[in-house]
């Protein structure tokens, strides 16, 4: 569900995508593994969060590495993360994700305190933002079923709209979700998520720049009805490039 900034990894890479003579949610689907995606991402990003009139700014560094384990499964991958927030606080959130093995999240305090992030706290707000911990947190292709709605357009481009739904015992806060795929470029513009028929949360996703074979939109947004937005805006961004597997440690500077 990522090219979202690299905060968001996670969410789009392992939905959307799609070509014109695709016909089926699973033909779309299907197209999603051919597309290339950094196996590394390096970026520093501004975080606003705007709360019952009030703005919070916050500066954060991220890290991100996957491998794919198997090749006859592209979507089956190890991935690690790290985000460090520079301003105003110091605090780092470590993440890793096997698809055979339990995930590892956890929260280092500004005064060096490591604390677990267990199932039932994923759907807690992430640093006080509109994003929540399970937001942040990688998922797989066959977590989800899929359904092709009717296209439409976004900003007068033609989209194609694909309704995924978590299959049962898929831990996510939302019933369902429906993304919108531009046809041109199968970027992902904007996915929201429901609570039965009510809008939970919208991501919409901007400002989109070419970075050798990838599409990176540097900005996105995300809404909660009458609980404002959180808007992350990319300040720069490297891909592909080695990073130590020391690096990723909560000590590692």
């Amino acid at each position: 569900m990522t090219t979202l900034p690299i905060l968001f990894a996670s969410l789009t890479t392992l939905i959307f995508a799609g070509e014109l003579y695709a016909e089926s949610a699973d033909a779309i689907m299907d197209q999603v593994a051919k597309k290339p995606h950094p196996k590394t991402q390096i970026s520093e990003s501004r975080m606003v969060i705007e709360k019952k009139g009030e703005k919070v700014e916050k500066l954060f560094e991220a890290l991100s590495k996957s491998e794919v384990i198997s090749s006859e499964s592209p979507d089956q991958k190890e991935v690690y993360q790290k985000i460090t927030f520079k301003k105003p606080t110091k605090m780092t959130y470590l993440t890793y994700a096997h698809p055979e093995k339990d995930d590892k999240v956890y929260l280092i305090t500004s005064r060096g305190l490591k604390k677990r992030i267990s199932v039932r706290d994923r759907h807690k707000s992430f640093v006080g933002s509109h994003l929540t911990y399970g937001d942040l947190a990688p998922r797989k292709r066959s977590d989800y079923t899929y359904k092709k709605l009717a296209d439409t357009t976004v900003s007068g481009e033609p989209a194609f709209a694909i309704e995924y739904t978590p299959k049962s015992g898929v831990d996510v806060d939302y019933d369902r979700a429906i993304a919108l795929i531009d046809k041109t470029h199968y970027r992902v513009l904007s996915y929201q998520t429901f609570k039965g028929s009510k809008i939970a949360k919208t991501f919409l996703l901007s400002q989109f720049k070419k970075i050798g074979s990838y599409d990176i939109p540097f900005k996105t947004v995300v809404t909660t009805p009458s609980e404002g937005q959180t808007i992350v805006e990319v300040l720069n961004i490297k891909l592909d490039q080695t990073i130590p597997d020391a690096k990723l440690r909560a000590d590692a500077h």
